[in-house]
């Protein structure tokens, strides 16, 4: 890009891929006659930078009435390189830069670059006691500013101690800056005067203008204001400076060292008769990921418009997908155990039951406690140390069964759900199995289980036409004993029980896990004889 810095010689800092993409911001269109202005202009036009759009701002304006006023906006959605030149000093641009700063457009995707032509203050912006430091100083955070080297503080600290020593005054800031480059003119005078006298000699070799002008043009020296080189038209061609401002803090990251170059090559083109040789002091300062200035043109385009989202909406959408989806699923998974749980299968109709008649003897057990899950029972008719079990039809499947009187509705817990649902899904050849509980209904709670015509452990120990001694009964008790207590202390839901009120291994019992002795659901399964021995849920 070039830039015209004040009354000085433009100059061209070539950039990388040399295609910036930029908005000037302007002064209003009263003082757009200024030189900077015209020249900054015209060098972008023939730099072939292209200017995005223009915008006009005042200085004076507030930072909320630059934001209401939509141009920001529009800022936006055309440039991430913006240059700013509201003034002569960058003190000019602090009302702009907080409205960015609150319009949230101060992120690292946006180069501000600020022309600094002249130091009229003597403070930044964020030091004047009139502002909120803090706010302002986190406006200008990042941005870079370009300014001629003779403005240091060092040059400026120096030459007001010299000058205040040989005059007796103190100089203002301004004034001094003044007297820095009349100094330089009037040095730069005196070095041609010499050079004249010592080649032609003369008291009025002063009068010898176009001498005078050949030893003014085209030499460099060192003066108060640093580098000064002066081109072929007597025009000085200053060195820059690029600062980068991080936390209220100006450093040096780019230096532009005027050179110039043979006089063949002026000869050839008045336009080249100097160059800036440019010299990086600080590598990777911008605050992104690779340290590296933003594009000019985002690779999606100012608004984001020119890429192609459509992959990330669907991995969005299958995210957002599986992250509804599987908690619902789990959700929806529990909900159908639970169903299924409360489905009841072995709960069976009333009505579906079918009461056979018998001679044998009729008996039922009495239940007279009161469960604090299950529900309450009074006593049945009559109790007998024998029970013989009562056979029934349900829906063509012959049944034995145990009745009781119920009081009131009964409920079961999960847990006991879960249990009545095993006790359903048990098969085993040598175990009746359960067929289900008719409950809630007519006033009775009737127990069922399918109907088995095998023979009890006592019709093989006591059968007559069996030749058996008397110890092999006692052994084959006493093992068949020891089988049942080792599986009734092994942690599994269900297992046998040794019934010692009939002296044999009739019955398999359905306590709850580790909780054999303490009143759990116990429903017993014999091969011939059946019984429900304790209370649903008593803890007695």
């Amino acid at each position: 890009m070039e830039i015209m810095l004040g009354p000085a010689q433009p100059v061209r800092a070539e950039h990388p891929s040399n295609k910036y993409t930029v908005i000037y911001l302007q002064y209003t269109s009263t003082n757009y006659e200024r030189l900077s202005l015209q020249s900054l202009s015209n060098l972008l036009k023939n730099s072939d930078i292209k200017v995005n759009v223009v915008a006009d701002f005042d200085q004076m304006s507030l930072p909320d009435e630059i934001i209401l006023s939509g141009k920001l906006e529009s800022l936006s959605s055309h440039a991430r390189i913006i240059i700013v030149e509201l003034g002569m000093d960058i003190n000019s641009a602090t009302n702009f830069m907080l409205a960015v700063q609150r319009y949230e457009m101060k992120t690292k995707d946006y180069v501000y670059i600020i022309p600094w032509l002249a130091h009229t203050n003597d403070q930044s912006p964020w030091e004047a006691a009139t502002v909120d430091k803090q706010e302002v100083k986190a406006a200008f955070e990042n941005v870079i500013i370009i300014t001629a080297h003779g403005y240091d503080k060092k040059f400026f600290d120096d030459f007001q101690d010299k000058f205040s020593q040989a005059t007796g005054m103190i100089s203002s800031h301004y004034a001094t800056l003044t007297y820095m480059a009349l100094y330089d003119a009037l040095f730069l005078y005196g070095l041609a005067l010499r050079d004249a006298y010592e080649e032609i000699g003369g008291f009025d070799v002063h009068q010898n203008g176009s001498l005078i002008w050949s030893k003014m043009t085209n030499r460099q020296f060192i003066g108060v204001t640093g580098q000064v080189l002066m081109n072929h038209k007597a025009i000085r061609v200053p060195s820059y400076a690029t600062y980068h401002i991080t936390n209220g803090t100006k450093r040096i990251v780019v230096e532009l060292e005027a050179k110039i170059v043979n006089r063949e090559r002026c000869e050839k083109n008045t336009n080249q008769c100097s160059e800036h040789i440019a010299r990086e002091v600080i590598q990777f300062y911008w605050p992104s990921s690779t340290g590296q200035l933003p594009k000019a043109v985002p690779s999606c385009g100012f608004t984001g418009s020119d890429c192609d989202y459509t992959v990330y909406i669907i991995l969005l959408g299958v995210t957002a997908f599986l992250l509804t989806a599987s908690p619902l699923s789990y959700f929806a998974y529990l909900k159908h155990k639970e169903q299924l749980l409360y489905d009841m299968t072995w709960r069976i109709p009333r009505d579906s039951i079918r009461f056979m008649d018998s001679k044998q003897s009729r008996s039922e057990h009495s239940l007279a406690s009161r469960s604090q899950s299950s529900g309450s029972f009074s006593g049945s008719i009559g109790s007998k140390p024998m029970v013989s079990a009562r056979q029934a039809m349900s829906n063509g499947v012959r049944i034995v069964f145990i009745r009781f009187q119920q009081t009131r509705n009964v409920t079961f817990p999960k847990a006991e759900l879960k249990l009545l649902k095993e006790l359903k899904l048990t098969e085993n050849e040598n175990l009746n199995k359960f067929y289900g509980i008719a409950f809630n209904q007519q006033n009775e709670f009737v127990v069922m289980w399918l109907f088995c015509s095998r023979g009890s452990l006592e019709d093989i120990l006591f059968n007559d036409e069996l030749k058996l001694g008397r110890n092999f009964q006692v052994s084959f008790a006493k093992d068949i004993v020891k089988v049942s207590y080792n599986i009734c202390q092994h942690s599994i839901i269900l297992h046998s029980f040794f019934n010692n009120r009939f002296n044999t291994l009739e019955c398999f019992c359905f306590p709850k896990k580790n909780d054999f002795e303490r009143g759990s659901v116990r429903i017993w399964l014999m091969i011939q004889k059946l019984c429900f021995d304790k209370v649903i849920g008593s803890n007695s």
